[in-house]
């Protein structure tokens, strides 16, 4: 792999995944979800974290989500928590 010069200079290439997965997990689900966009890196570390716990507020959430798993079924495997309220 040959590094440019601005991606030697990056600590996130020398960092390993698991710590950068930690710090992720700390950040606010708006700015994770940011972070997303940023890389398919992050994509795929952020998406672990977002996924991991589902809380459906109302019918709307609930179709969305549906659709989202159905869509992308790799999405499914990262959720530990699915709780739905009373809609």
């Amino acid at each position: 792999m040959v590094l440019t010069r601005r991606a030697a200079k990056s600590i996130l290439t020398w960092l390993p995944n698991e710590i950068i997965a930690e710090i992720i997990r700390n950040l606010p689900t708006g700015d994770q979800a940011a972070l997303s966009l940023a890389s398919k890196l992050f994509n795929a570390l952020v998406t672990r974290s977002l996924y991991r716990t589902i809380i459906l507020n109302s019918v709307f959430q609930a179709k969305a989500c549906c659709l989202t798993l159905t869509n992308n079924p790799a999405k499914a495997a990262s959720i530990r928590t699915f709780n739905v309220a009373h809609i």
